[in-house]
């Protein structure tokens, strides 16, 4: 009779291990669909500003930081770090 109880606990542990195995999956591809489409969002969200007419003037040797800096001093980007990541 022990034998048969101990593999009923096994097969309960094998199954909780399972189950939050999945449950853990679940968790993380919900939280990378979340940061995905904040992170679509915030690159597609429309801006108001007030250089719809004008040219932004950007170096030649700018890095893309630079680039982006000058952007969002503008007022044409909200935040930087999306379209640098």
């Amino acid at each position: 009779m022990r034998e048969g109880a101990r593999a009923r606990a096994d097969s309960l542990t094998r199954t909780f291990k399972k189950r939050l195995l999945l449950g853990g999956v679940i968790v993380i591809a919900g939280a990378c669909g979340a940061s995905a489409l904040w992170f679509y969002n915030e690159l597609h969200a429309t801006v108001a500003h007030g250089k719809t007419n004008d040219y932004i003037e950007i170096s030649r040797k700018s890095t893309p930081e630079g680039i982006v800096n000058k952007l969002v001093s503008e007022g044409v980007l909200r935040r930087k770090w999306p379209l640098l990541l």
